[in-house]
C-alpha cells in the first residue's frame, strides 16, 4: 500500500508536537542564528533548509529573507578565509 499524502502539517500551533521542538523559527537574524549555532555544533560547513508552508510565494519568501541574512554573513567568511591563507 503506497502512502498519501495529505495536508502539510501546522506545527505551529500545537506545542505537544515532537517536530516543533526541532523546528527552527523566528525573525530572519533569530533563525539565521539558531542556524550558524547548529551548524557549529555539528561542525557542518553547509546547511541544508526546507520551509514547510503550503503556498509557493510564502516559501519562496522565506528564502529569500533567509538568504539576506546569511549570505552577506557567508561572503565575508569566505573573505577571511582567503586573506589567512
Amino acid at each position: 500500500q503506497r502512502h498519501q499524502r495529505g495536508p502539510v502539517p501546522d506545527i505551529h500551533h500545537d506545542d505537544r508536537d515532537p517536530r516543533r521542538q526541532r523546528a527552527i523559527q523566528g525573525t530572519p537574524d533569530r533563525v539565521a542564528e539558531q542556524l550558524l549555532s547548529l551548524a557549529d555544533a555539528h561542525a557542518a560547513q553547509e546547511l541544508m533548509v526546507i520551509c514547510i508552508t503550503p503556498e509557493y510565494e510564502t516559501r519562496l519568501r522565506s528564502y529569500e529573507l533567509l538568504a539576506d541574512v546569511l549570505l552577506p554573513q557567508a561572503a565575508a567568511a569566505a573573505t577571511q578565509t582567503s586573506t589567512a591563507a
